[in-house]
């Protein structure tokens, strides 16, 4: 191993009052040392918002970090030192196209994680809405790294029935089957039932659900429908992903609709 130090997040701002280092993605591999984080300022750690960034430290001979609050030899100790918030994370990356310079990160852990933040400078973007090919971000959370990919989640259908005309305190029973449009298996997201009266269900997705596959989730709580009047129900993949036109069903007293992503229950 070459005698050498690879710097990852260099950042040394030393009067600055206000630091932002969100949403970076950092791959060190086989350095004989690894600074993935090294920063200082002179006033300490108040100065800093850090947080969101993914660090990807692979054959090295040392790991290390440095700060205001202390030193580092994993991400994990990166954190207690209490300069960084708590979404930094070590996931290894795969990459869309490495070979042709296309570095937008396939990892569905990675994916619209990153909150919009207000940049520090006076000119330029008020807000990281795009990456650095100039591609829109996702307008609510942002992927990890400086290249935005494409992650989508699509609600397929929905089994569930219900009559035209229903007493109040009707107890609706839903589910939707979602198609995983992604790349990479998703988990760990919501799916949601709600009324345009104001009952509202979500709940988990637990189970792992791989790249083309489907998967069909029943809502454990009923919905209880309690106003008087025509109500309309929306079940749909509450993820946050980047094609929102596909993610929600409606259904139908008259049986499902023709558009694919509206079904609609009507209630006399």
């Amino acid at each position: 191993m070459p005698y050498h130090y690879a710097y990852g997040l260099y950042v040394y701002p030393y009067y600055h009052q206000k630091v932002n280092v969100i949403g970076n993605h950092v791959d060190l591999q086989n350095n004989y040392y690894g600074y993935f984080a090294y920063t200082y300022n002179s006033g300490g750690t108040t100065p800093y918002t850090w947080d969101y960034n993914n660090y990807y430290l692979k054959g090295n001979g040392t790991n290390y970090a440095y700060g205001p609050a202390g030193t580092a030899a994993s991400v994990q100790d990166w954190i207690n030192t209490g300069l960084p918030g708590t979404h930094e994370t070590a996931i290894p990356p795969t990459y869309k196209d490495e070979a042709k310079g296309d570095f937008s990160l396939n990892v569905f852990e990675l994916q619209n994680k990153v909150p919009k933040f207000n940049s520090l400078h006076s000119w330029g973007q008020t807000w990281n809405d795009d990456d650095i090919n100039k591609n829109d971000r996702n307008p609510v959370r942002s992927d990890v790294g400086a290249f935005e990919g494409y992650m989508n989640i699509t609600g397929v259908k929905s089994d569930a029935t219900v009559p035209a005309q229903v007493c109040s305190g009707h107890q609706f029973e839903g589910d939707i089957t979602i198609l995983n449009s992604y790349t990479d298996t998703v988990y760990g997201f919501n799916v949601t039932m709600m009324s345009d009266r104001g009952a509202k269900i979500t709940q988990a997705v637990k189970d792992r659900i791989l790249p083309g596959a489907s998967l069909k989730v029943k809502f454990d709580e009923k919905l209880f429908l309690n106003e008087f009047g025509k109500t309309n129900i929306m079940i749909f993949v509450d993820a946050g992903d980047d094609n929102l036109s596909d993610d929600t069903i409606y259904l139908a007293n008259r049986g499902i609709a023709s558009t694919r992503w509206r079904n609609v229950y009507s209630f006399i």
